[in-house]
């Protein structure tokens, strides 16, 4: 058994967690259907560094990606709107912004860093992180650098504001005393309720960035499981459902660099079944269909090389058709048949839209490898395509400590 590591006897620790991709049901999600997500793994990497010999305690947020550096000293922090805010219970905390605390946020970092009103990841992140710090932490805390990198685009449907909230939430549980050992998450009593209390202040950071999140995004990066959901409508809460560990077949992601809007898309989908509802929920019913058999395949046990064979044909039909479904609702783009008929064209891979469409990526599982796909990528590449390789993951948040710091 491996002994338990203190926290505050960590001078290094780093956290992870995944991205996710929507593998089955955009859009028909919306009107109560069922969808698929599943992690992947890219990942984003958090790493605290606690800093004993500074005079003045100061908390500094390093996002070397974005090119951004900040550093505030933790006792000009507004912490008398925080502590009034932390009377209330966490149920009500972990649910709902307190409009008082992010405006406090928000003005102080008008204050300290005017240029942030024309950088929105910048300013999104430093809200994030300060209203989980306040709200977990202490103002006579000690100093610490925390350094985010990520392999996952921003913007590109992968997760990555939930895989960033998902790092911030576990990191600052960690620090502030609310989980007690970085081995929280290999002890199997209490895993689950470090795994629910990690997702649960996640939640919290992406309503920080999007305002009203589903909750699915950190749930699949907190828990690394594949998840079947629905909306049912009227006001419903989302209904989820773990598909558990699925195999970690080979993915492809191309984004198309055509940035798209989500609200845009569901609106164009939304005119369409208000002008043809009979035809649109056709298409709904022939998705949802589709995300059950999908469902039934992962689910499935592959025990040796023509099981698995067959489960990436199966999936790979399916996926194809979930396509043509979506590419009917109005929702696909240019550049995304661009690809499929490269790489679908050429039986290199089972390709579909993945998220709102109308741009973003495209996610491609693989069915073959070597000289052709190399030189197809290569094509997309000088066609101003980007792409990354990966695959599923069953891996959920982690925590390691740095070995190499005294």
């Amino acid at each position: 058994m491996k002994a338990e590591t203190n926290v505050e006897s960590t001078d290094s620790l780093t956290v992870s967690a995944p991205g996710k991709v929507i593998l089955f049901g955009e859009h028909a999600v919306v009107y109560g259907r069922l969808a698929i997500a599943a992690p992947i793994s890219l990942r984003s990497y958090l790493k605290s560094d606690i800093l004993r010999e500074q005079d003045t305690p100061q908390v500094t947020l390093s996002m070397p990606d974005l090119g951004m550096q900040q550093t505030w000293t933790i006792s000009e922090l507004p912490w008398t709107v925080a502590m009034k805010v932390r009377d209330k219970p966490e149920a009500d905390l972990a649910t709902a912004l307190e409009p008082d605390l992010t405006n406090a946020i928000s003005w102080f970092l008008s204050k300290t860093s005017p240029e942030l009103k024309k950088k929105k990841h910048h300013f999104e992140a430093q809200l994030a992180f300060l209203y989980l710090y306040m709200l977990l932490c202490s103002p006579n805390d000690n100093s610490y650098t925390y350094t985010l990198t990520s392999e996952i685009p921003i913007g590109a449907g992968l997760g990555s504001s939930a895989s960033v909230s998902v790092c911030i939430s576990t990191a600052l549980l960690l620090r502030s005393g609310h989980l007690q050992s970085v081995r929280c998450l290999e002890d199997e009593e209490s895993k689950q309720q470090s795994l629910d209390a990690i997702n649960r202040w996640a939640f919290v950071g992406e309503m920080c960035i999007h305002g009203r999140p589903s909750g699915l995004d950190n749930t699949v990066a907190t828990m690394g499981k594949a998840i079947c959901f629905s909306r049912p409508g009227g006001g419903q809460q989302m209904k989820t459902a773990a598909l558990g560990t699925i195999p970690e077949l080979p993915l492809l992601i191309i984004n198309s660099n055509i940035s798209r809007s989500g609200a845009t898309q569901i609106a164009k989908v939304r005119d369409a079944r208000d002008s043809d509802p009979k035809r649109v929920d056709r298409l709904f019913d022939t998705i949802d269909r589709v995300t059950l058999l999908a469902i039934i395949k992962l689910t499935e046990t592959v025990r040796d090389e023509k099981t698995l064979a067959t489960l990436v044909h199966c999936l790979g039909e399916l996926i194809q058709i979930n396509h043509r479904m979506l590419a009917a609702l109005g929702v696909s783009h240019g550049r995304l048949e661009r690809v499929r008929h490269l790489l679908d064209g050429r039986k290199l891979a089972y390709t579909k839209l993945t998220g709102a469409g109308g741009g973003g990526c495209t996610i491609s599982l693989l069915r073959a490898e070597g000289e052709a796909l190399t030189e197809t990528l290569q094509q997309l590449d000088e066609e101003g395509y980007s792409s990354v390789l990966t695959s599923f993951s069953s891996e959920a948040v982690k925590i390691s400590v740095d070995e190499n710091v005294e």
